[in-house]
C-alpha cells in the first residue's frame, strides 16, 4: 500500500524543483528519511511484515506534508490535484477488485496463465472504464497522443 503513494510524493519532489525550492526540497528529503527509518526501526521488531508497515505508514504520515510544501505559494492546490487522480485511482480500485476476484477463481491454474489473464484482464477492464466514462474517451485519447508525441517527434529540419 505504500506503493501507491510514493509516486506521489516523487512528483511532490519534482514539483519542488521545477519551483526552485530545491532548499524546501533539501529539507523534506531529511524529514522524509527520518520517517522511513523510524519507520523500519520500529518495524524490524516484527521482521519483514513490521518493516513492510513502518515503510507504509511512513509514505501514509508524510503524504499531507509533502502535498503542504510542494504546492504551497502555487497555482495548484492540494485539492485540485487531488481531484485529477481521482478518477484514476477509483477505476484502479475497480480493476484490482476484478483481479482479486480473478485470483480467487484461477487458483489451480498455473502461475502463468494467471499472470497473463490477470495482465489482459487489467488493460481491458481500465481502457474499458475509460472507454465507457463521459469524456473519459476524449481524456483517453489526449493522454495517449501526448505520450506518444513524447516518444515520436519528428526530425528537426535542417535548413540549406
Amino acid at each position: 500500500m505504500g506503493a501507491l503513494i510514493e509516486p506521489l510524493i516523487a512528483i511532490c519532489g519534482m514539483v519542488m524543483i521545477t519551483q526552485g525550492r530545491t532548499k524546501y526540497l533539501f529539507w523534506f528529503v531529511v524529514m522524509y528519511g527520518f520517517s522511513l527509518i523510524l519507520g523500519f526501526s520500529i518495524g524490524v521488531q516484527w521482521g519483514a511484515i513490521g518493516v513492510a508497515a513502518g515503510y507504509t505508514i511512513a509514505h501514509y504520515v508524510m503524504i499531507v506534508p509533502s502535498l503542504w510544501l510542494s504546492f504551497k505559494d502555487t497555482p495548484v492546490s492540494i485539492t485540485l490535484f487531488l481531484k485529477a487522480l481521482s478518477k484514476p485511482i477509483f477505476f484502479g480500485v475497480i480493476v484490482a477488485v476484478l483481479l482479486l476476484i480473478l485470483a480467487n477463481g484461477t487458483v489451480s491454474w498455473p502461475s502463468g496463465w494467471r499472470v497473463g489473464l490477470s495482465l489482459v484482464i487489467a488493460a481491458i477492464s481500465y481502457l474499458g472504464l475509460w472507454m465507457i466514462h463521459p469524456r473519459g474517451r476524449e481524456r483517453l485519447f489526449d493522454n495517449v497522443s501526448s505520450l506518444l508525441s513524447a516518444f515520436f517527434k519528428p526530425a528537426p529540419s535542417v535548413s540549406r
